[in-house]
C-alpha cells in the first residue's frame, strides 16, 4: 500500500510539474498528455455492458468505454446525445461491419437477416432492417436499404434510395442513386443509372450512361451519357459516346460515339460507326454499318446502308457505300426478287432493271472455244463471242446455239487519200467507205499522229478534212474515220507523212502546185497570212470551146482580167451557159476534183499569166506528183472575156507568156487553178 501512494504521489508530482504523464517512459512526448509507452502490453479503458453504459450520468464528449455486449469500442458524442462505436459503427454485430456516423443504424440481426452487411462511411446503410450481404462504400451509401441484399455500392450517393432491390452493383458517386426495387443492375461511373428505379438487368459504364433509366430493363451501356435519355427501354446495347442517347425503343443496338443519336421509339435497329444512324428516330428494323451510315428520312423500316456516309433513303433498300462509289465486287452471287442498277425502283416487271444514261450493259466476253467449253448452257444463255466473225453475239434455244445479226451498225472504215501540207495545217482526202453499216453517214474525222489533233467535216460522201492547230517543221501522218447514228467505224489506213510550214511557191499543196502568193491590195490577200493560187499538176483538156455555143453574152463579170477574179468569172459563166458544164472551159475547170478539192475554177487573164511566169516550178512539182508539165507552143483558156463580147474571150500561149483574144468558138487548152 505505501509503493501504491509513493508511486500515486510520483504521477500527481510527475503532473503538476511537467502537466504530461509518461507511462513506461520518462520522456513523455511533447505533445501528448498522456504517453503509453509499451511493446508488450496495451491500453484496457473501462469495461461495461450497454445496460451499464447507459446508467453514466451526464457523459462527457469523447468519453470511451468497451462495450461487451458488441465488443466495441464506443465513445460519446453529446451534439448527437448518442453513442458512436469505432470499427463497428451503430448497429454493428458480430456478423456486420459498420464505419461511420449512422452507418447501419437501424439494422436488426436475427438469425437469417441483416447479416453479412459491410457499411464505411457517413449514414451508409442507415436505414437497413434486415438486408443481408450488402456492401456500402461512401457517404449516404444504399442509404435508405432495408430489407434489399446483396447489393454493392461503392461511392457517395450510390444506390442512395435503394430500399429492396437485391442484386446491384454501383460504383461511382450518384451511381444507381434513385434505385428502390430494381434487381441485378450494375452500374460503373459518376451518375450511372441515376434514376433507376424499378429496372433490372441493366449494366451501365461511364459517366451518365442509362442516366434517365427508369423501368427498363436488360440494357446494357457503355460510354459517357450512353443511353442517356432511356426510361423503359429494354434490351437495347450502347457502345460509345452518346450512342442511343434518345432512344426509349427497345432491341437497340449502337456501336460508336453518337450512334443512333436521336433514336427515340424505334426498335430493333443495329447502327455500327461513329454517327451511324444518328438521323433514325422512330424507325425500326434498320442497319446501319461505318461512319456516318445512316438514313435520309427519320422513319424508314427494315432499311440498311452500309459504307462510309451511304445513305439509304426508301424502306425495304440497302445502300451500298455513298456517292463516290463507282464499282461493287463480289465474289459470291446477288439473290433479290428484283435488282435495281442505278435506280431504287426497279420496273415491277423486271427482274433486273439497269437504268443509266451514260453506260450500257456489258455481256460475258469469250473465245469460241471458251463458249463451246460452257457446260449444260440454259436456255437463253448469251455471251459475246470475241473471235468469231469479227465477233458476235450468240446465245443458246434450249438446243443449239446462235448469232444475232445486225440490220444496222457503224460503218466500214474510209479508204484514206493524199495528205498535204499547209501552214500549221494539213488536208486530207479520202473516199467513203463501201458500207455505211445501213445507217447514213453524218460526218468524217481525220486524227493526227503524233498529238492526236481533229477535224471533222461533216457530209455523207468522200471529200476532204481540213485539220488545223499543227506544229511547222513537224511530221504528220493521218487516220480518217466515218461516224453514223450507230456509232464511229474503225480508223482508214494511215496517209502518207507530210510537214506543216509556211507555203511557198513551188510546193506541192492543196491538190497542186503553188504558183503565186497574193500580195497586198489583192483579192484574197489577208495580212499575216499566206494565200495564193495553186495550179493543177495536169491540163483537163487539149482542146475545148469557151462556150457551148448557145451565143449568150456572160454578165459583166467575167471580162474581169485581174488577180483574184478567175474564180468570180468561173460563176458568171457557168451561170449564164448552163448545162452540160463540162462541154465548156469554165464548166470542165469547175469540175475538177484533183485532191478532193471541189473548188478548181479556170484562172483570170492575169492569173493566167503568173502560170507563164513560174512554169517551170509547176512543171518540176507536177512531176513529182504523177502530172504533167503545161504544153509548149499550146494556147489555153482564160475567163476574161473580151470586154463582155459576144464572140470573143483571153487566151494565153504557155511558150512565151503572150496572150489575145479569139473566138469563142475555138478550142484551146485547160488547166484549172483554185485559190488558198
Amino acid at each position: 500500500m505505501k509503493q501504491f501512494f509513493t508511486f500515486l504521489a510520483a504521477v500527481v508530482l510527475t503532473a503538476t510539474t511537467y502537466a504530461q504523464v509518461g507511462i513506461g517512459t520518462t520522456t513523455p512526448d511533447a505533445s501528448s498528455a498522456l504517453d503509453i509507452t509499451s511493446t508488450t502490453k496495451g491500453l484496457l479503458i473501462p469495461r461495461m455492458t450497454t445496460a451499464q453504459r447507459n446508467l453514466i450520468s451526464s457523459p462527457v464528449t469523447g468519453l470511451m468505454i468497451h462495450n461487451t455486449d458488441n465488443g466495441a469500442i464506443e465513445t460519446y458524442t453529446a451534439t448527437t446525445g448518442s453513442w458512436f462505436t469505432l470499427g463497428m459503427g451503430q448497429g454493428a454485430s458480430s456478423s456486420n461491419t459498420a464505419v461511420g456516423i449512422n452507418a447501419l443504424n437501424s439494422n436488426v440481426v436475427t438469425d437469417i437477416s441483416g447479416v453479412g452487411n459491410n457499411a464505411y462511411g457517413y449514414n451508409a446503410l442507415q436505414f437497413n432492417t434486415s438486408g443481408f450481404y450488402n456492401t456500402a462504400n461512401g457517404a449516404a451509401a444504399l442509404n435508405n436499404n432495408t430489407t434489399g441484399n446483396s447489393n454493392t455500392a461503392n461511392g457517395a450517393g450510390a444506390l442512395q434510395f435503394n430500399t429492396t432491390g437485391k442484386a446491384n452493383t454501383a460504383n461511382g458517386a450518384g451511381a444507381l442513386n434513385n434505385n428502390t426495387e430494381g434487381i441485378a443492375n450494375t452500374a460503373n461511373g459518376d451518375g450511372a443509372l441515376f434514376s433507376n428505379t424499378s429496372g433490372f438487368g441493366n449494366t451501365a459504364n461511364g459517366q451518365f450512361a442509362l442516366r434517365t433509366n427508369n423501368g427498363g430493363g436488360y440494357n446494357t451501356a457503355n460510354g459517357s451519357h450512353a443511353l442517356y435519355s432511356n426510361i423503359e427501354g429494354d434490351y437495347n446495347t450502347a457502345n460509345g459516346h452518346n450512342a442511343l442517347y434518345s432512344n426509349n425503343g427497345s432491341t437497340n443496338t449502337a456501336n460508336g460515339k453518337n450512334a443512333l443519336y436521336q433514336n427515340t421509339w424505334g426498335s430493333d435497329n443495329t447502327a455500327t460507326g461513329s454517327g451511324a444512324g444518328d438521323a433514325n428516330t422512330t424507325g425500326s428494323q434498320n442497319t446501319f454499318i461505318g461512319t456516318a451510315a445512316n438514313v435520309g428520312s427519320n422513319n424508314l423500316t427494315n432499311a440498311t446502308a452500309i459504307g462510309y456516309g451511304a445513305i439509304v433513303n426508301t424502306s425495304n433498300t440497302i445502300q451500298l457505300g455513298n456517292s463516290l462509289i463507282t464499282d461493287v465486287i463480289t465474289s459470291g452471287t446477288i439473290t433479290a426478287g428484283a435488282l435495281g442498277i442505278g435506280t431504287t425502283i426497279p420496273a415491277a416487271s423486271a427482274a433486273l432493271d439497269i437504268t443509266s444514261t451514260t453506260k450500257g450493259l456489258l455481256m460475258p466476253r469469250m473465245t469460241n472455244a471458251q463458249r463451246q467449253a460452257i457446260s449444260n448452257p440454259a436456255a437463253g444463255l448469251q455471251v459475246f463471242v470475241t473471235d468469231f466473225e469479227g465477233g458476235r453475239f450468240m446465245f443458246y434455244d434450249g438446243t443449239e446455239w446462235g448469232t444475232l445479226s445486225f440490220t444496222e451498225k457503224r460503218p466500214d472504215a474510209p479508204t484514206i487519200g493524199t495528205a498535204s501540207a499547209g501552214n500549221t495545217q494539213a488536208t486530207v482526202s479520202f473516199t467513203a467507205p463501201s458500207s455505211n453499216g445501213g445507217s447514213a453517214i453524218t460526218s468524217y474525222t481525220a486524227t493526227s499522229s503524233p498529238e492526236a489533233i481533229t477535224g471533222t467535216v461533216t457530209q455523207s460522201g468522200s471529200g476532204n478534212i481540213t485539220v488545223t492547230g499543227l506544229t511547222n517543221s513537224t511530221a504528220y501522218t493521218f487516220t480518217v474515220t466515218a461516224t453514223n447514228a450507230i456509232g464511229t467505224s474503225l480508223a482508214s489506213a494511215v496517209s502518207n507523212s507530210i510537214t506543216p510550214q509556211v507555203p511557198q511557191v513551188g510546193d506541192f499543196y492543196g491538190g497542186g502546185v503553188i504558183y503565186y502568193l497574193f500580195v497586198d491590195g489583192e483579192t484574197g490577200y489577208v495580212a499575216g497570212e499566206t494565200h495564193g493560187l495553186i495550179a493543177a499538176v495536169q491540163d483537163q483538156s487539149s482542146g475545148i470551146r469557151w462556150d457551148n455555143d448557145n451565143g449568150i453574152i456572160v454578165s459583166a463579170g467575167a471580162a474581169d482580167q485581174s488577180i483574184g477574179a478567175g474564180s468570180a468569172n468561173t460563176d458568171a459563166i457557168i451561170l449564164a451557159q448552163g448545162a452540160p458544164e463540162t462541154s465548156y472551159a469554165a464548166g470542165l475547170a469547175r469540175d475538177y476534183n484533183g485532191g478532193g478539192y471541189t473548188d478548181w475554177f479556170l484562172p483570170s487573164r492575169n492569173e493566167a499569166y503568173q502560170m507563164f511566169i513560174n512554169k517551170a516550178l509547176i512543171n518540176n512539182t507536177a512531176a513529182a506528183n504523177s502530172g504533167s508539165d503545161l504544153t509548149e507552143n499550146a494556147y489555153y483558156w482564160s475567163s476574161s472575156e473580151k470586154n463582155n463580147n459576144v464572140t470573143l474571150a483571153w487566151w494565153f500561149e504557155i511558150s512565151n507568156g503572150s496572150s489575145g483574144v479569139t473566138n469563142k468558138g475555138t478550142t484551146y487548152n485547160v488547166r484549172a487553178v483554185r485559190a488558198f
